[in-house]
């Protein structure tokens, strides 16, 4: 296994970490790479904690741009969309997710008006209620999970596309920065209106279940806070009304309000209220 000193890396953008590429973690994937016979690696479109995402062209005579997102070995994926396949590597067996290419919202909300940012936010409470009108518990809903769809991107010339979003930089093959995604959005799809998706359901449940270990949005709702500190209940289920707390804090920032300024405190407070009532 491998540990921060067998080697000295130290990247000028923000990559994944690459200790991660070890078994039950990241597939390795290098631009030019086809996936499953049918996905050119054009670009690294973003990265988390449980998965790289892709930006691909597909082989066949359509030349479509689709996202393709690899997750780590360890993970699995909550559904399929357009397409569905596993990778085997190295380091395990990775699941595989093609979907649509979003671009993350968090990295263009400053740039858009006021008006952009309440259809955008509107869209992100429609996403939440699709969710829960079937059943489903997002769970770790935020603002990174958010991003905007790019239907602009079919009517663009295939090269011109490749050529705008692409960066160079001296990296590990399998290591590349992210491309500048945000930028290409703004300059195709202007201030068009934003069409909003919710992203990553791999800590998504139906109602009433929960058969992974506790994930909740990085805003606590008050429900977990004290079932996890006062009650000492490790894995308190997650419901509908933890994902409206959870939306409600990832509208914050489409107001202009800075998530530091959002309770991320609130474990502790919870925790000084359980000494508080010890003492009483």
């Amino acid at each position: 296994m491998l540990t921060p000193d067998d080697f000295y890396f130290y990247p000028k953008a923000a990559i994944e970490d690459i200790i991660r590429y070890s078994p039950g973690g990241y597939h390795r994937i290098i631009l030019g790479d086809i996936l499953n016979d049918e996905y050119r690696v054009i670009q690294k479109s973003g990265f988390g904690e449980n998965a790289t995402t892709w930006f691909t062209q597909k082989t066949d005579n359509s030349k479509s741009f689709v996202a393709v997102k690899v997750t780590t070995a360890e993970r699995d994926i909550f559904n399929s969309f357009f397409d569905h396949f596993s990778l085997n590597g190295p380091n395990g067996t990775h699941s595989v997710l093609v979907t649509d290419v979003v671009v993350p919202t968090i990295s263009i909300l400053s740039s858009d008006t006021s008006q952009w940012r309440k259809i955008a936010a509107y869209g992100l409470a429609k996403a939440v209620v699709a969710l829960h009108s079937r059943g489903i518990i997002h769970a770790v809903l935020r603002l990174d999970n958010v991003g905007l769809a790019i239907p602009q991107l079919a009517a663009q010339d295939p090269w011109d596309a490749m050529q705008d979003i692409s960066l160079n930089g001296l990296t590990v093959a399998y290591v590349v920065t992210s491309c500048k995604l945000a930028e290409y959005y703004d300059n195709i799809a202007g201030k068009s209106r934003p069409q909003t998706k919710v992203l990553d359901l791999s800590n998504a449940h139906k109602v009433g279940t929960s058969s992974r270990p506790f994930r909740c949005a990085s805003v606590y709702a008050s429900e977990c806070i004290f079932a996890r500190v006062t009650d000492k209940i490790d894995n308190p289920p997650i419901e509908p009304p933890a994902d409206v707390w959870a939306l409600g804090a990832a509208i914050f920032p489409f107001h202009g309000v800075d998530m530091k300024d959002l309770p991320h405190y609130m474990v502790a407070m919870a925790e000084s209220l359980f000494k508080m009532e010890k003492l009483v």
